[in-house]
C-alpha cells in the first residue's frame, strides 16, 4: 500500500486490514543472486471493477474501519480520522472489491470533520435497501462539513479513456432537514447531485429521521488528462453536509475529452448558499439549462476561482472566473432577505428568470469603489458577448458601472439596480434590464478583466452572467509599444442621454475612442486601462483619476452640441458631438486642482498632449492644464467660457485646442495631468489626445563639478541599458572612465578621486541592454552548479541534472520549465520519489558582486513535497560557504495534486550580498517519513541588475 504521512495526526488509510499487505518496493534476497521485485499495478481499473471507500472515525466510540473481506466477501478501502480531519493525506493504490490493486488514490483537502455512532450514524443498514453498501461499519460513521460552505477531495489515478459512475451514501439521524450536494469537477465538465441525509420520517419506514435507503449517483464521469477528478461536498440546507461511503464504478471506454468549447454559451449564478439569503441553482433548471454556481457566504477572498465552466448544454470548457484580479477586492455576497428578486418573470428576463439565480448576488460596498474579476481560458480567435443581470430591491438610486478590459479595447456600460419604481410593474429594483458587451476579444493569453464600480448609491452588484461564444476573429496581438494617438472622451453617462453619453467607436471619421465617464461625481481611482489608439490598436497606456473633486455634466449645462456645433472645420477630429457635449469639471476657488495619473508610457519617447473643453456661459472661466513628466511641469491655459469667445459669437470655446508638446515621461513611464481653476470658479476637460511623437534625445544634459576632485554627468538613458562613460582632454581618443546600468530615463554618473583640469571632454556610449549578472538554462550543461549532500551518512537523495521522468499522485515532472529538455531536480528518475532522510544543497558557480549595488533573482520551479518539508534559497559567501542572507525565498507547495512549472517573481538580494563574490544555494530538507514525494525542481536561473 502507499505510504502515509504520519504528520497527519488522526488520519489513516487502510485498504484491507486483514488481506495480505502489498509493498511498493519489495526486496527479495536469494543466496548468490540479488534482484528486485515490484508489484505491477494496472494502469486503471479493470472494466467493470468497483472501488468502495468507507469514511469515518476509528475510535470505536464513534466509528470503526470496515474489515475486509466484509460479510459479502467484498474488500473496502478506509479513510479515517477522529474529530477535525487533518488535510493532506495521500492514499494510493486502492483495491477493488475483489482485492485487485489499482493506481487510484484519494487525497483529503481541508475542511473535513469525522463523527458517527453516537451522533446519528446508521447502525443497522438493510441490504434490501442499500445493497452492498449495507455494512454497519460503513454506514455507522461519516466525514462531514459544518460551518463552511464545502470540503473537497481529489481522486487520482483514473483512466482518462474510461467512463466512471460515482455513488454516495450518507446519513445523520436528526429531525431537522439537512441536505448535501455532491459535485464532481472532471474532464467531462462539472456534474452534481443532492441527497437529503436528515429530517423527520425520511427513512424507508417513515419513522427513522435519517437516510437509510437513498444513494446519490453521478454517472458518465470522465477524468481529465492527468486522470483526476475533484469531489466537492457542500451544504444545501441544514448547516451540515455528509459523506459516509463512496463507490467508484468503472464503465465503458470513451474517446478523450478535448476541453474548450468553440460554440455555445455559459451561464453563471453568483450568490450565497446558506438557504436564508441564497441558494445554488440545481442543474438542469426548468428550461433544461445547466448553470455554474459561483458561491460564497459573506466576505469573499481575492483569487477565489470557479474553474472549468461548462456550457448551458453541459459541454466542458477551459473557462474560469477569479475574483480580485489586479488587487481590486472587497467582494461580498447576499440575497433573499436583502433585496434579491424572488419571482423573476421569463417574459422580461428570458433564461435568467430562475429564482435561485436572481434571488442572490455578489456586491461591493463603498461609494466609487471598484471590484474586479478575471475571466480566463477564452479563445483569442473568437468574439464573445457578455450579458449581466443584477438587482437590489430598494427605493434609493443605485447604479453599477461595468467596464470590460479586453484585447480589443475597453467597453463600459451602466445598470441601475435600485430605485423607486424603476422596474416593470413599479418594482423598486431592476427586474427587466440586462446589460451587454458585444464583440469582445480576449488578450492573446485568453483573458479579459471585468470591473464593477459603485457609481451611484454606494454599492455595485452582479447576480448572473451569460458568456456567448461568437464568430471567428483574427487574434489581437498584445501591445508592444505606445505608437499612435490615444483619444479620450470625458463626460457623462445618464443612461437616457440627458447630459451626456459615451462616444461610440469607430466614429464617423473611423477613429476609436476611450470613454472615461461619470454619473454625477467621479471618485478618485476611476480609470481606463490598456487604452486603444484611434486606429484600434491596444496600448499599455492607462489613465486614472488620482484625486477627488471631479464631477460630470454636459448637454443641458453648456455642452457643445447641435445646432451650435461642433464644427470639423474648427476642431478637426475632435468635432464629434458625443465628445464635445459633456465633460468632467472641478468647482471651487482659483488654484483648486483635480488630477489624472497617466501610466504605461514609454520612458524613451516624447509625447504631445492636446486638450479640449467648453462650457457655454457668459461668465469668464479659464482652466490651466499642467503636465508633469521627467523634466518637470509644463502648463497651458484655455478659456472655456465667456461672452462671444467662440467663432460665430458662441459664449463658449468652439474652436481652440490647448497643446503641451514634447513631454518626456518619468523613468516609470508616468506623467501627471493637473486641471486647475484659473478664473471663474470652474475648470473643465472634455477631450484629451495623447500622441507619441519621437524618441527622447540621447544626450548629456548636465555636467557639474561637485568637489575639487569630483564631477557629475547626467544624461538621457533607457532603463536596463549599459552605458560606457568616456573622457579625454583634446577630442582625440576617448577612454572609458566607468560604466553604469540605467534605472530610468535619466542617469547620473559620478567620477571622483581624479584631479580636475581646466578643460576635459566627455561622451557616453549606449552599449545596449545590460546582460544579466548570471544565467543558466541547463540545456547544454549543468550550468556549473554543484551539489552538497547534507544527509546523515549520505543516504538521502541528491540534486540531479538531466531530463526528468518523475511522477506520483501529487503530480508529475517530465520536462524542464516551458517544455525544455533538462533541469535540476532532487530526483529526476522514474518515479522520482525522494528518500525520507534527504537534506541536500544545490549551489551556483561563484558570482562576482563586488561592484554591484542591486540585483534580483528569478527562476522557475516545480514543487511536490509535504507541508513539513523545507525548501529555501540562501546567499552564501563564495569562499567559506557561510550564509550571508537567508532564506531570501521559501517555497511552499500549495497545490497538492499537481507539480506544474511556475516562475518565481523577482527576489531582491539583500544589501549584505553586495561588494563580494557569492554563490546562490537551493537547500531542500525532508522532515516527513513518507517517500511518495518528488521534491523540488529548478530551471532557468537568472540573476539580473
Amino acid at each position: 500500500m502507499g505510504s502515509i504521512d504520519p504528520a497527519m495526526a488522526g488520519l489513516s488509510f487502510e485498504p484491507n486490514p486483514i488481506a495480505k499487505p502489498m509493498y511498493s518496493r519489495p526486496h527479495l534476497r536469494v543466496p548468490g543472486c540479488t534482484f528486485l521485485a515490484a508489484a505491477v499495478l494496472a494502469p486503471g481499473l479493470l472494466l467493470g471493477g468497483t472501488i468502495r471507500i468507507d469514511f469515518g472515525p476509528n475510535d470505536v466510540t464513534n466509528g470503526n474501519p470496515t474489515t475486509s473481506p466484509d460479510s459479502n466477501g467484498k474488500y473496502w478501502n478506509n479513510v479515517t480520522g477522529n474529530g477535525a480531519v487533518a488535510p493532506g493525506v495521500l492514499a494510493s493504490n486502492m483495491v477493488t472489491d475483489d482485492n485487485t490493486p489499482t493506481t487510484l488514490g484519494v487525497r483529503i483537502h481541508p475542511g473535513w470533520s469525522a463523527n458517527g455512532i453516537a451522533t446519528g450514524g446508521l447502525l443497522a443498514p438493510d441490504a434490501g435497501l442499500l445493497g452492498d453498501l449495507a455494512i454497519d461499519t460503513a454506514t455507522q460513521d461519516y466525514f462531514y462539513v459544518g460551518g463552511s460552505e464545502k470540503a473537497s477531495m481529489s481522486i487520482t489515478g483514473l483512466d482518462p479513456g474510461k467512463l466512471y459512475t460515482f455513488r454516495f451514501f450518507a446519513t445523520r439521524a436528526a429531525d431537522d432537514v439537512r441536505e448535501s450536494q455532491y459535485r464532481i469537477t472532471a474532464g467531462s465538465g462539472i456534474a452534481s447531485t443532492t441527497l437529503q441525509t436528515s429530517g423527520v420520517g425520511i427513512g424507508d419506514d417513515g419513522v427513522y429521521n435519517g437516510n437509510d435507503d437513498e444513494i446519490a449517483e453521478i454517472a458518465d464521469v470522465q477524468a481529465d488528462a492527468s486522470g483526476q477528478v475533484i469531489v466537492d461536498v457542500s451544504i444545501v440546507q441544514g448547516g451540515f453536509a455528509y459523506v459516509g461511503a463512496m463507490e467508484i464504478v468503472e464503465g465503458a471506454a470513451a474517446p478523450p475529452i478535448v476541453a474548450g468549447a468553440d460554440s455555445g454559451r455559459l451561464l453563471i449564478d453568483f450568490g450565497r448558499t446558506n438557504g436564508l439569503d441564497g441558494n445554488i441553482t440545481i442543474n438542469p433548471d426548468i428550461n433544461g439549462n445547466y448553470w455554474n454556481n459561483f458561491v460564497g457566504n459573506g466576505f469573499l477572498p481575492n483569487l477565489l476561482t470557479l474553474e472549468n465552466l461548462f456550457t448551458s448544454d453541459y459541454k466542458p470548457t477551459g473557462i474560469s472566473l477569479t475574483t480580485g484580479s489586479g488587487g481590486a477586492g472587497g467582494w461580498e455576497s447576499n440575497g433573499i432577505r436583502n433585496g434579491g428578486l424572488l419571482a423573476p418573470n421569463p417574459a422580461l428576463l428570458g433564461d435568467f428568470a430562475i429564482d435561485t439565480v436572481t434571488q442572490d448576488y455578489f456586491f461591493l460596498a463603498g461609494a466609487g469603489g471598484t471590484a474586479s474579476m478575471e475571466i480566463s481560458g477564452l479563445d483569442p480567435a473568437k468574439e464573445y458577448t457578455f450579458r449581466m443581470f443584477a438587482t437590489r430591491e430598494l427605493n434609493t438610486d443605485r447604479l453599477t458601472t461595468y467596464t470590460m478590459h479586453a484585447g480589443n479595447g475597453i467597453q463600459t456600460v451602466d445598470l441601475q439596480t435600485s430605485g423607486a419604481a424603476i422596474g416593470d410593474g413599479g418594482y423598486n429594483g431592476n427586474n427587466d434590464e440586462i446589460v451587454e458587451f458585444t464583440g469582445v476579444q480576449s488578450t492573446t493569453t485568453g483573458t479579459v478583466k471585468l470591473d464593477l464600480t459603485a457609481t451611484t448609491g454606494g454599492f455595485c452588484y452582479i447576480g448572473a452572467m451569460e458568456i456567448i461564444v461568437g464568430a471567428d476573429a483574427a487574434v489581437i496581438e498584445p501591445p508592444v509599444s505606445t505608437t499612435g494617438t490615444v483619444r479620450i472622451d470625458f463626460g457623462r453617462a445618464d443612461g437616457i442621454g440627458a447630459n451626456g453619453r459615451p462616444t461610440v467607436s469607430p466614429d464617423v471619421n473611423g477613429n476609436w475612442w476611450n470613454n472615461l465617464i461619470g454619473f454625477g461625481g467621479v471618485p478618485a481611482g476611476r480609470g481606463l486601462y490598456n487604452m486603444v489608439t484611434t486606429d484600434n490598436v491596444p496600448t499599455t497606456i492607462d489613465i486614472v483619476t488620482s484625486s477627488g473633486g471631479w464631477d460630470s455634466n454636459g448637454r443641458n449645462n453648456g455642452g457643445l452640441k447641435l445646432p451650435d456645433g461642433p464644427d470639423a472645420g474648427l476642431l478637426g477630429d475632435f468635432a464629434i458631438e458625443s465628445a464635445t457635449e459633456d465633460y468632467l469639471f472641478r468647482g471651487g476657488n482659483t488654484g483648486d486642482t483635480s488630477s489624472f495619473t497617466i501610466t504605461g508610457l514609454d520612458p524613451d519617447k516624447r509625447y504631445d498632449f492636446r486638450m479640449f473643453a467648453t462650457r457655454q456661459n457668459t461668465g469668464v472661466r479659464e482652466t490651466t492644464y499642467t503636465i508633469t513628466g521627467a523634466e518637470g511641469p509644463v502648463s497651458v491655459d484655455l478659456q472655456t467660457s465667456g461672452p462671444a469667445i467662440g467663432t460665430g459669437g458662441y459664449d463658449g470655446n468652439n474652436d481652440t485646442i490647448a497643446e503641451i508638446t514634447g513631454v518626456a515621461p518619468d523613468s516609470s513611464g508616468s506623467a501627471q495631468l493637473d486641471v486647475t481653476i484659473l478664473s471663474g470658479g470652474f475648470a473643465y476637460i472634455a477631450i484629451l489626445d495623447i500622441i507619441e511623437v519621437s524618441d527622447a534625445p540621447f544626450a548629456i544634459t548636465a555636467i557639474e563639478v561637485t568637489a575639487p576632485d569630483a564631477v557629475e554627468l547626467t544624461f538621457n538613458s533607457k532603463a536596463g541599458h549599459l552605458y560606457d562613460i568616456q573622457a579625454n582632454l583634446d577630442l582625440g581618443t576617448f577612454g572609458s572612465i566607468g560604466q553604469v546600468i540605467a534605472s530610468g530615463a535619466s542617469t547620473t554618473f559620478t567620477r571622483s578621486g581624479v584631479t580636475l583640469v581646466d578643460r576635459e571632454f566627455f561622451r557616453v556610449e549606449d552599449l545596449g541592454v545590460a546582460p544579466p549578472l548570471f544565467s543558466a538554462d541547463f540545456e547544454s550543461d549543468d550550468g556549473g552548479f554543484t551539489v552538497v549532500d547534507l544527509s546523515s551518512g549520505g543516504t538521502g537523495s541528491d540534486w540531479q541534472h538531466g531530463t526528468p521522468a518523475s511522477s506520483g499522485i501529487g503530480g508529475a515532472v517530465t520536462t524542464g520549465s516551458g517544455g525544455s529538455a533538462k533541469c535540476w531536480g532532487t530526483d529526476i528518475g522514474d518515479p522520482g520519489f525522494v528518500n525520507t532522510d534527504t537534506s541536500t544543497s544545490l549551489r551556483s558557480p561563484v558570482i562576482d558582486l563586488t561592484s554591484v549595488t542591486a540585483a534580483t533573482l528569478t527562476f522557475s520551479q516545480a514543487l511536490d513535497f509535504d507541508v513539513s518539508d523545507v525548501a529555501e534559497v540562501y546567499v552564501i559567501e563564495a569562499g567559506t560557504d557561510t550564509v550571508i542572507a537567508g532564506p531570501i525565498y521559501t517555497a511552499v507547495d500549495d497545490d497538492i495534486v499537481a507539480a506544474n512549472w511556475s516562475t518565481v517573481a523577482p527576489i531582491a538580494l539583500p544589501p549584505a550580498a553586495f561588494g563580494q563574490s557569492v554563490r546562490l544555494e537551493w537547500r531542500f530538507t525532508r522532515l516527513n517519513t513518507s517517500s511518495d514525494w518528488l521534491g523540488w525542481y529548478v530551471d532557468d536561473v537568472v540573476l539580473d541588475y
